[in-house]
């Protein structure tokens, strides 16, 4: 500043002096030079601090912003765990009923065959009890979720669900029980519903179910199915993307 002010009195006083050497143009110009020259000295100091104190209240605004996002993201994070144990409770709970309503019943931890071979019924040619042999509490869960998934299919179709079902419990991927397999979080949608509680089974679902257990398999190894017409979008991007599609089947599409 104190450079721009003698400057200023320097360039009057040579232009005073010189006044009648050079145009009044000239000395003219002479003289606003230096006078913007002492204009910038006293204004830009106050400029820059106020740019400063700008910059600072960004910077303290972008901050805050960040907190904000971090506590959103946060809450976010807090909700989706919370309402993944809710559904986990509730499967479970499920679960738990069910076990509870086959033990009311009567109904001990024999196989399915076992069961039915007990009660008088002479063992089908076609059935290999070796093939896969599973508990009563299983075959009941594995004949309602059939029904619930395949009810309106053809046998083929039904025994495909089965086979989905038994194809997991013997993967080492899933749980190794089919009540496992089933009541496995976000997996069936009738058990998400509760529709698997309210479906009666019927004679045709039974046969393909049996058939299914004696080794009857037209899955291909297929661990998941699908309708895509009554699937959520975002499942139907899920299976496209991530899963091998291999046929389809009575309106379900299968893959592994």
């Amino acid at each position: 500043m104190l450079t721009a002010s003698l400057f200023f009195h320097k360039a009057c006083r040579w232009a005073k002096v010189r006044w009648k050497k050079v145009s009044s143009q000239m000395a003219f110009r002479l003289a606003a030079a230096a006078a913007v020259l002492t204009v910038f000295a006293f204004v830009l100091p106050g400029a820059g601090a106020e740019i400063s104190s700008d910059e600072a209240e960004v910077r303290q605004r972008q901050e805050q912003a960040y907190q904000v996002a971090g506590e959103l993201l946060e809450t976010n994070v807090q909700k989706k765990t919370e309402i993944k144990e809710q559904m986990d409770i509730q499967a479970e709970a499920a679960k738990s009923a069910f076990l509870e309503r086959e033990q009311e019943s009567g109904h001990g931890p024999h196989t399915a065959i076992e069961r039915r071979l007990e009660e008088g019924e002479e063992e089908p040619e076609t059935e290999q009890v070796s093939t896969m042999a599973i508990s009563e509490q299983d075959y009941q869960v594995l004949l309602k979720i059939v029904e619930a998934e395949a009810g309106i299919c053809d046998e083929k179709g039904r025994i495909l669900v089965a086979n989905v079902i038994l194809n997991r419990v013997k993967s080492g991927q899933f749980p190794d029980t089919v009540t496992g397999v089933v009541y496995q979080p976000s997996q069936f949608s009738p058990v998400s519903t509760g529709a698997i509680d309210r479906v009666q089974v019927t004679e045709k679902t039974k046969e393909s179910v049996d058939r299914a257990l004696a080794g009857e398999d037209y899955s291909q190894g297929a661990l998941f199915f699908m309708n895509r017409s009554k699937s959520r979008r975002h499942a139907v991007t899920w299976f496209d993307s991530r899963l091998t599609y291999l046929f389809e089947h009575g309106g379900h599409e299968f893959f592994r």
